[in-house]
């Protein structure tokens, strides 16, 4: 799948980082994972978040082992900005 990867100070004018990948965690500032994104290579692409039921059993297919996350809420930035294509 391919990722793309917009800084916290937004791209001012240069290109997102782009690659490709099989599996994408994201983590908050205290360094818990949040969410993830993973490709079984099979073309089965699952995401979860830790809201989620099944976001553990996920995080485990990713060779994240650590502790059982459980919250009440996610807060996810508002993007930066637009993005126009043509």
């Amino acid at each position: 799948m391919r990722v793309e990867v917009i800084p916290a100070g937004g791209l001012g004018g240069r290109q997102p980082l782009v690659t490709q990948a099989h599996q994408v965690v994201v983590f908050g500032d205290l360094g818990t994972p949040i969410a993830v994104v993973y490709d079984d290579g099979a073309g089965n692409i699952e995401f979860s978040h830790a809201r989620m039921n099944d976001f553990n059993e996920i995080l485990r297919r990713c060779g994240i082992n650590g502790p059982v996350v459980q919250c009440d809420a996610v807060d996810v930035p508002r993007p930066l900005g637009r993005r126009i294509t043509t």
